[in-house]
């Protein structure tokens, strides 16, 4: 019962406190757009020459087969050890 009690009183105080900051918050424009918004920035899709090297950035490279040998490896004559 306690704990019912506690978890109501502080979620209650909590939510009064968020909404409190929520209404204390400017309106409007961003904060950094600077007066009324007439400093806002806004953003731009990339040029075609840069969103094809981009695209070729992404792609991903060429494997290339190594060459077959031509022919087979010559295999080393050991004599055999002394007895």
């Amino acid at each position: 019962m306690r704990g019912l009690v506690e978890a109501s009183a502080f979620g209650g105080l909590a939510l009064v406190l968020h909404v409190a900051l929520w209404a204390g918050l400017p309106g409007g424009a961003a904060p950094g757009a600077g007066q009324g918004g007439g400093d806002a920035v806004t953003v731009q899709g990339a040029a075609p020459a840069m969103a094809a090297l981009v695209a070729q950035w992404d792609r991903p490279p060429q494997v290339m087969e190594p060459a077959a040998p031509v022919g087979a490896a010559p295999v080393a004559q050991v004599p055999p050890p002394p007895a």
